[in-house]
């Protein structure tokens, strides 16, 4: 699989309220790139038994993605310590 880049995004204020209170804001995948991280390796539907692949046994999948990257997220969250 070819190399990828992610860009999270986390942000947080402590506000005065009681005696500690903070809330963070975080963004996971900010540009929403979702390049694939897995592909299908199955170069036959059924078990393989000579090489090159037989054509009625080929399957079509192969090499194509099975998984991607999260898409984007956000998260809002807040913490009270007392």
């Amino acid at each position: 699989m070819p190399a990828w880049t992610n860009f999270d995004l986390s942000v947080s204020q402590d506000i005065p309220i009681g005696p500690s209170t903070r809330i963070e804001g975080r963004v996971l995948n900010l540009f929403n790139s979702q390049p694939p991280l897995t592909v299908d390796q199955d170069a036959c539907v059924d078990t393989c038994t000579s090489l090159p692949v037989d054509p009625g046994n080929a399957n079509p999948n192969f090499g194509k993605p099975t998984s991607y990257a999260q898409p984007r997220r956000f998260f809002v969250s807040a913490i009270l310590s007392f």
